[in-house]
């Protein structure tokens, strides 16, 4: 688990819920801050919903702190205990880490209000990194900014095709977790698995299991076996959540990549 314990603040920091909450260490620089004035023009908004997102990821892989602040709205959260980006430091970590927006999509929108659904994946020194989450947007000036992360309801959306990536493959099965697709869950196993066992894929058992996947970052490939380390947060019952960290076998089968089992 070196990768997770020698990087972990470095991730954390840098996507997933982390990095959007990190925004709110440059929505003081953003353009508008400090007003309660709400725009009153009645053109076409300067941006989308999605742009903004790409605008914002585009901008942390750049190192542009300028570009990152102008989709950022000015009340946007700011978390004391979430790392602020000190001058410079953003441009160090542009250096080594490029993100790259896979996806992302509106599931909501009306005038003034929008709900944006993004994948990103990090590229770091050879190791890449995947999360999904919801962004809540919001107009400003007659542009989309960033204002908080939100959650996205994810039972039924889950694609019946298997990922071609191994990281993606442990997010859909998680993701499956948390909506209690069994059926998912199991297509998703090595048939061979260890994890094949009476009770595992029990419906009851599952359904009391909320799992969020903060980060999965494949670490080793070859052409039978990958490892991916994730970082998740876990709760059961609907107890208080808690951060997780595993490293999972994947196998191949069929030509896919299948969860094998955990690892040590």
């Amino acid at each position: 688990m070196a990768l997770i314990m020698n990087r972990r603040s470095f991730f954390l920091t840098l996507t997933g819920t982390a990095t959007t909450l990190a925004l709110a260490g440059c929505a003081s620089s953003a353009p508008g801050s400090g007003t309660d004035e709400e725009s009153t023009d009645d053109t076409e908004p300067t941006n989308t919903p999605e742009a903004a997102v790409e605008q914002f990821y585009a901008a942390l892989s750049a190192g542009d702190q300028e570009a990152r602040a102008e989709v950022i709205h000015s009340e946007h959260p700011d978390e004391e205990e979430i790392l602020q980006f000190a001058d410079g430091e953003i441009e160090e970590f542009a250096d080594v880490a490029e993100f790259t927006v896979r996806d992302v999509s509106v599931v909501e929108q009306d005038d003034e209000m929008a709900i944006v659904d993004v994948t990103v994946q990090l590229d770091l020194e050879g190791e890449t990194g995947v999360h999904t989450s919801g962004l809540e947007l919001q107009l400003e000036e007659n542009t989309w900014k960033i204002i908080d992360e939100t959650t996205i309801d994810r039972t039924g959306e889950i694609s019946a095709e298997t990922p071609e990536l191994p990281e993606d493959v442990v997010v859909q099965y998680f993701q499956a977790i948390d909506v209690t697709d069994v059926e998912r869950m199991e297509a998703l196993v090595h048939t061979e698995s260890p994890l094949i066992q009476d009770g595992f894929f029990d419906e009851d058992r599952n359904a009391r299991i909320d799992a969020t996947v903060e980060l999965a970052v494949l670490v080793e490939e070859d052409d039978e076996q990958a490892l991916v380390d994730t970082i998740l947060t876990t709760a059961v019952d609907g107890e208080s959540r808690a951060i997780q960290e595993d490293r999972i076998e994947l196998r191949t089968e069929d030509g896919n990549w299948r969860i094998w089992n955990w690892s040590e």
